[in-house]
């Protein structure tokens, strides 16, 4: 299959805002200021906002930590407690992002946003990687409807089925063993990340270990409904050569029967 032939997002029927209308877009403008991109709602039509299927951006020039590309979990809807109107000016706050910044996208401080700039709040942004850590910026698409076109599918991430009965704790303190520094962060889909310190890692930001229940609390939902609904899904985003040494571990670490989901075959770089 064709990296543009996967759907945008991983699951439509479980966006992270409600259902996008035109009163809610309207209540979004004028919280924000601006103008939202015509190609940005009609993909919010779709679902508004989620975890992204193709979540890859191949870029010319280096970002981050040197890498030609740059991966995003997930794409803010508009409305509800995750929308880019509330968490958005958030996290704008939190990183020290640009004033004006409309968040499209997070992983800590790297983020993708809109940039309105000189164009005015009316006109149609630029999209903007910024990483807050470095003080540095890009431009990588000139609209947003560019930058969907250009959204690929990639793995970046393995992910393991941990089938037997653990609660947040054991999945906790098994992700420490593991290498994983924190305190958790949480975020959509009840999950919580760790750093993997002295890991490298496919995408951009921090190496992280990412654990999430198969169920989905909000909805009762599951994101795997052929797995226990008990089982925690385990996400590492480190480089293949990394994977079979911890999968060894995650097995002696955790002690219940586990499940190799996938995993990443790009190489590092």
């Amino acid at each position: 299959m064709d990296a543009h032939d996967h759907p945008l997002f991983h699951d439509p029927a479980s966006p992270s805002s409600p259902p996008l209308t035109p009163e809610g877009v309207a209540a979004a403008e004028e919280r924000l200021g601006v103008r939202l991109p015509p190609a940005l709602l009609s993909a919010l039509e779709v679902c508004n906002g989620g975890e992204l299927r193709r979540g890859w951006l191949p870029t010319p020039m280096p970002l981050s930590r040197g890498r030609s590309g740059a991966a995003f979990r997930d794409l803010l809807g508009v409305g509800g407690f995750d929308g880019l109107d509330v968490l958005g000016p958030d996290i704008v706050e939190e990183w020290e992002l640009p004033e004006g910044s409309v968040v499209l996208s997070s992983e800590g401080p790297q983020a993708l946003v809109l940039d309105y700039g000189a164009r005015g709040p009316r006109a149609e942004p630029q999209v903007r990687y910024i990483d807050s850590d470095e003080d540095r910026a890009w431009t990588v698409a000139p609209t947003v409807a560019n930058l969907l076109e250009r959204l690929e599918f990639r793995k970046t991430r393995t992910e393991v089925a941990l089938l037997g009965r653990l609660d947040l704790d054991e999945v906790l303190e098994g992700m420490a063993r593991l290498g994983g520094e924190g305190p958790p962060r949480t975020d959509h889909g009840d999950g919580h990340s760790l750093t993997l310190v002295g890991r490298e890692g496919l995408e951009t930001g921090p190496t992280l270990v990412r654990a999430r229940p198969n169920r989905r609390p909000d909805v009762g939902a599951r994101y795997y409904p052929e797995l226990p609904e008990e089982s925690w899904l385990l996400e590492l985003t480190v480089t293949a050569d990394q994977v079979p040494e911890l999968l060894g571990r995650i097995d002696q670490i955790f002690l219940v029967p586990t499940r190799l989901l996938y995993a990443v075959q790009a190489p590092a770089g």
